[in-house]
């Protein structure tokens, strides 16, 4: 377990790999908005998907311009 941890934690304090959580983060919340938005039961979960694939292109935009500036 404390193997897999140190694994994580490296893999996050680069900021490759926490673009690379991010990205998949954000192809998920778009891939569950697309499964689920001709659901009517589920409106409140989408627009809570929408606004956090929104923050999360948000976030990576911002982190890219710091990186690269």
């Amino acid at each position: 377990m404390l193997i897999i941890m140190d694994a994580v934690v490296k893999f996050t304090s680069q900021s490759q790999g926490r673009d690379r959580i991010f990205r998949a983060t954000q192809y998920a919340c778009a891939l569950s908005i697309y499964l689920l938005r001709n659901n009517t039961d589920r409106k409140d979960l989408v627009a809570k998907l929408k606004s956090l694939e929104s923050n999360i292109s948000a976030g990576r935009k911002c982190e890219y311009k710091m990186i690269n500036y």
